[in-house]
């Protein structure tokens, strides 16, 4: 375990408060079924955190993103699973993510903490000893009777770029997206990534397996025209070749 932070560094952000006498777990069975579900039709790690517990309610039992653990191991560390298969410095940054992110999502009303996911990027040390960058998300899915956060669902997937950090918060139904300067220590309003619908249809067609050359008879246009808008979109996502790209799409974009 790293010296330098403890789960307290995660956990002083919290402020989940449950009426004392009242087993309000009893009720969360659904959120635990869906989230099941949504593992066995996508294949992707998805999880909720419960930070009441500070723990997690729910995890997967067959993610590459456990690390070679399994589930019951990973839920015994809680915090610390990140504390010991995260590099130092960014578990640093995530326990910064973690308080600016708190105080994103506690600056909103009740129905918009619902609409707002965050995004960010860290390397995942693995059973070999290599790290994989990967993209993590959580959305609120649950508050307290005070409008605290108190279970989030999580989604791990690769990384569809190579840098850290990277964070983002984005809102359902909008193109707007707030990215964090770590430099000036604040969020920054910019305009997400808009596909045209030519960009939307090759991207969609590509996804279905098709090559250049399918597309380019489906939609009757050139097979150099088909590349032209590939190198266009592949340029707008910061992505160098298809795969990254499929990457990209999975984390930001709904074809």
């Amino acid at each position: 375990m790293k010296n330098s932070i403890t789960p307290k560094s995660f956990e002083e952000v919290s402020l989940v408060v449950l009426p004392k006498g009242r087993n309000d777990y009893l009720g969360l069975t659904s959120y635990v079924e869906t989230a099941k579900a949504i593992s066995r039709a996508s294949h992707q790690c998805v999880y909720i955190f419960d930070y009441y517990k500070q723990n997690f309610l729910y995890l997967p039992d067959n993610s590459m993103f456990l690390c070679g653990k399994k589930a019951p191991k990973v839920k015994e560390q809680g915090f610390n699973f990140f504390i010991d298969h995260v590099p130092e410095n960014e578990v640093k940054m995530l326990v910064k993510i973690n308080k600016v992110g708190f105080e994103f999502f506690n600056s909103l009303g009740v129905e918009d903490k619902f609409l707002h996911t965050i995004s960010y990027n860290f390397h995942l040390r693995q059973s070999k000893g290599e790290y994989i960058l990967v993209n993590h998300k959580l959305t609120p899915i649950k508050v307290d009777e005070f409008n605290n956060i108190w279970l989030a669902m999580g989604l791990v997937t690769m990384a569809s770029d190579t840098s850290i950090g990277n964070v983002e918060i984005m809102k359902t139904g909008t193109n707007q997206i707030y990215q964090y300067d770590f430099d000036n220590e604040k969020w920054e309003l910019k305009n997400g990534l808009q596909l045209s619908s030519r960009e939307r249809e090759i991207l969609f067609l590509t996804a279905q397996g098709l090559t250049n050359k399918q597309i380019s008879e489906n939609i009757h246009l050139s097979e150099t025209t088909i590349k032209f808008h590939k190198s266009k979109l592949f340029k707008k996502m910061g992505v160098n070749n298809i795969a990254e790209a499929f990457v990209y799409i999975t984390n930001y974009l709904k074809l």
